[in-house]
């Protein structure tokens, strides 16, 4: 499954973080940044 990761919103960033979604905590730095 492929998953737009800029799509998604902080939470759901979160939560993919939390189930070891590396670009998922990546996407969360880089808009924070």
């Amino acid at each position: 499954m492929s998953l737009e990761l800029s799509a998604c919103t902080d939470g759901e960033l979160a939560a993919l973080t939390l189930a070891g979604r590396q670009a998922a905590f990546a996407e969360i730095m880089r808009r924070h940044k």
